[in-house]
């Protein structure tokens, strides 16, 4: 078995635990372990355009990041007229239908090509997204459980349904209690890939 380059995270709705999966991942991997965001462009933009600071930290990988917390996505932002995690939506749609659909795929590419090591990308939520980390001998992880934030982005989106029938997943965690019950299902995962 070739060990899996990339490691795609998807689920369906917020709050369900990706990012605390990638940070999991993270604590147990030997070797480099990048965090590599599809819509990490996207929130730089919104931090430089607001003035709003990502307060969220993910010092765990090799490239310590900064993401914007539940709390944030959910602030209303008056020169927006609407909150952080309305805008991320409406404005990464609205590049991918007027500019092209794989516009993050590859501002994506362009910095995981540079990294030498595992990747995590916490954040699948398009098809075209999965099919490439695929094509960059990847695995998407499925992860199911409870929504455990609710804001006022909208669930029916495109972003949040795209991948509703998909099914070349490679593997299904079911986060459905505590953290440490969680740690242990993706243990086993990343043992089934020769990752630990």
């Amino acid at each position: 078995m070739i060990k899996p380059k990339v490691i795609g995270i998807h689920s369906q709705g917020w709050g369900v635990g990706k990012d605390t999966v990638a940070k999991i991942i993270a604590k147990h991997i030997e070797g480099s372990c990048y965090r590599l965001a599809f819509a990490d462009p996207a929130k730089r933009y919104v931090q430089d355009l607001t003035g709003e600071q990502m307060e969220c930290s993910f010092d765990e990988f090799e490239n310590p990041y900064r993401d914007f917390t539940r709390e944030q996505k959910a602030k209303y932002i008056p020169m927006l007229h609407m909150t952080i995690g309305e805008f991320l939506q409406g404005h990464c749609q609205g590049l991918r239908e007027d500019i092209s659909p794989r516009i993050y795929v590859n501002a994506w590419d362009k910095d995981f090509l540079k990294l030498d090591g595992l990747v995590v990308a916490p954040d699948v939520r398009y098809i075209t997204e999965a099919d490439h980390i695929i094509d960059r001998d990847g695995i998407i992880l499925n992860l199911s459980g409870p929504c455990r934030s609710d804001d006022s982005r909208d669930s029916s989106h495109i972003s949040e349904n795209n991948m509703n029938d998909y099914t070349d997943f490679s593997a299904h965690i079911i986060n459905d209690s505590s953290e440490s019950n969680l740690e242990k299902k993706v243990v086993k995962f990343l043992k089934g890939f020769g990752l630990v």
